[in-house]
């Protein structure tokens, strides 16, 4: 199966269903798991297409937010990746970007499902802790837990199993450089453990390539 990539707009029942026909798709091959495999791969090409789209899209839409691609990624087999805004009331990129990626995990005999995301720091913000019509709390969140990546100041978070968030069961992992938020989110399909080593890992290949 080739690598599909999508540009539309994220959303959190839209993702949950995506992975769910992910896993039943191909469940019935994916086999015995093998810890030997790494927990990150090298970031393929349908990938990086898909940031130099973002990045496309949002000089196009007058916007300055920086896409950084990482070169490593969550190992991932048949990946369905899509873009959309980090405002997911909006189709379009101005406030920031999210790119999304859903597929299966080989190392863990999993699913995998695992975000990007940067932009505006309010609007990522909202997007890690997401609120109802009344001003509610729509998700679980942790408190944060401050760890350095490259040097970098990080906060990482948990959001709990069940909330009604894109980040539901995810380990985010959130910095702000140069006036703009990023995070990576990485499912907790095979614990926090592996999920954690993952997003740090991401987000430490991103703050290499960001200026100080």
């Amino acid at each position: 199966m080739g690598h599909r990539v999508r540009t539309q707009r994220a959303r959190p029942l839209l993702v949950r269903i995506a992975v769910a026909l992910v896993s039943v798709s191909i469940a019935s091959a994916a086999g015995t798991s093998s810890r030997t495999q790494p927990l990150v791969m090298a970031a393929p090409r349908a990938f990086r297409q898909l940031c130099e789209a973002a990045a496309k899209q949002i000089r196009r839409e007058r916007a300055h937010w920086k896409v950084v691609c990482p070169t490593r990624v969550p190992l991932t087999t048949i990946p369905l990746y899509n873009l959309g805004g980090a405002n997911l009331a909006t189709g379009n990129l101005r406030t920031g970007y999210l790119i999304n990626c859903q597929g299966w995990n080989p190392r863990e005999n999993e699913p995998a499902h695992w975000l990007i995301a940067g932009g505006n720091p309010t609007v990522l913000n909202e997007l890690l802790h997401p609120t109802i019509a009344v001003g509610q709390p729509a998700a679980t969140v942790s408190r944060p837990r401050s760890i350095r990546l490259d040097g970098w100041p990080t906060r990482v978070y948990l959001v709990a199993s069940g909330s009604q968030s894109i980040y539901a069961d995810h380990v985010v992992v959130a910095w702000t450089n140069g006036g703009e938020g990023f995070q990576v989110s990485v499912h907790r399909f095979a614990g926090t453990a592996p999920a954690t080593a993952q997003a740090t890992a991401v987000a430490a290949d991103m703050i290499k390539l960001q200026p100080r």
